[in-house]
């Protein structure tokens, strides 16, 4: 295991925690109208009513052959309010570290979660974790006088589930070099 701490260095193009939270609350508030109104959900049932869980990503991933899924591996960012896993998700945009667990999509106890704001995916093949010498690359990160164990991502895809799909575009510009993608697509990305 690679273990170090983090220094303002290795990151420096990146933003504070506490920048990245006032970004989220930026986003939601420029965003509020079109994620109350649970767009995204109407776009992908649009003969049912929204019940207050955002299960897209789960819905299309229903539609993958149990084969194909067990290629990837996911890190659902769940926890929290919407703030809160919006701010998850800037920061693992902003640094391509995540604090937490990755699983297999159909695999792992319990497999990845896909019931919050977005889905972390892997590359094919791939466990989500970057690896130096076939090892998992950890860092140490202070948030607000806290140090959060934290690994480093190999990302292939970002899913948003369907109650985030106005902040897609928003997105797809912020971080070009990530793919962005709606629940509803995540079925071709996966078939790649």
């Amino acid at each position: 295991m690679i273990d170090r701490e983090l220094s303002e260095s290795d990151h420096q193009e990146t933003l504070s925690l506490s920048e990245i939270r006032r970004k989220a609350q930026t986003l939601i508030e420029q965003y509020r109208n079109q994620l109350a109104t649970h767009s995204g959900h109407k776009e992908d049932f649009p003969d049912s009513f929204y019940t207050g869980t955002d299960q897209a990503i789960d819905h299309f991933l229903r539609q993958i052959p149990t084969e194909t899924l067990k290629r990837y591996w996911g890190h659902g960012i769940t926890k929290g309010t919407e703030e809160d896993q919006l701010t998850a998700l800037l920061a693992i945009l902003e640094k391509g570290l995540i604090a937490g667990s990755a699983a297999g999509l159909t695999t792992g106890q319990p497999p990845a979660y896909t019931d919050g704001c977005a889905l972390v995916l892997s590359k094919l093949d791939g466990t989500l974790m970057r690896k130096i010498n076939d090892m998992p690359v950890f860092h140490n990160v202070e948030d607000n006088g806290r140090i959060m164990k934290t690994w480093e991502a190999d990302i292939g895809a970002i899913v948003l589930n369907s109650t985030y799909y106005p902040l897609v575009g928003e997105f797809k510009t912020m971080y070009p070099n990530v793919q962005i993608l709606k629940a509803n697509e995540s079925p071709a990305f996966l078939h790649k």
